[in-house]
């Protein structure tokens, strides 16, 4: 018998192997993700860990009082937008987490009110963020640091509050500050963390 047929014929079935234990695999694990969702939206409500409430210190923001002008107009807005963003509720988990995880650990019926809660709290980051840029464009570095330095304290991840920051650190000359950032970044599981630290290196 030639070689070459032994070797399709054998490859051939190894094939039809491999195909159909996939397929066995495929639909056990479409059946243990119908069974995991059933299970989740059939779960009783729980209280939240309070431990992933977040806390929005305003005390420490820079709340200032600008003339009424078009050149003032997006720092007037913004101020006016955290202040409002930070009497929402806030959730943020430590590590990214399913809807249906959710469900399992909290309740069906906690997930919408976790959504929400979560929203207002990556809304808020976003608003500081964006708020500690325009301070920064108008020459105000103080406080800028000082808004994403609250940013960081509530958990932000988002990678342009800590290039921000390393731009204010890197202008003002504060060597310690920006080696106490990047041993944070470094031991965090922030996103994009390479591109933090690449750009300290710039």
């Amino acid at each position: 018998m030639p070689i070459f047929f032994i070797l399709f014929v054998g490859t051939t079935l190894a094939i039809q192997i491999m195909l159909r234990k996939n397929k066995v695999d495929f639909k056990k694990t479409i059946e243990n993700i119908v069974e995991r969702e059933h299970k989740a939206n059939l779960t009783k409500k729980k209280e939240i860990d309070q431990k992933f409430y977040i806390i929005p210190d305003k005390s420490v923001l820079p709340i200032k009082n600008y003339e009424e002008t078009p050149e003032n107009k997006k720092i007037i807005d913004i101020q006016k937008f955290v202040l409002k963003k930070s009497e929402l509720i806030m959730l943020k988990f430590d590590e990214p987490i399913s809807n249906t995880d959710l469900k399992l650990k909290y309740g069906f019926s906690n997930l919408d009110k976790i959504t929400i809660y979560e929203e207002h709290y990556n809304s808020y980051m976003q608003a500081l963020v964006k708020w500690a840029k325009i301070l920064f464009d108008m020459g105000n570095l103080k406080d800028a640091e000082t808004v994403l330095t609250e940013a960081i304290r509530l958990k932000c991840d988002l990678s342009g509050a800590y290039i921000l920051l390393i731009d204010i650190y890197k202008q003002t000359n504060n060597s310690e500050k920006l080696s106490r950032l990047l041993k944070t970044v470094e031991t965090s599981s922030i996103n994009l963390k390479e591109k933090i630290i690449e750009h300290s290196k710039k």
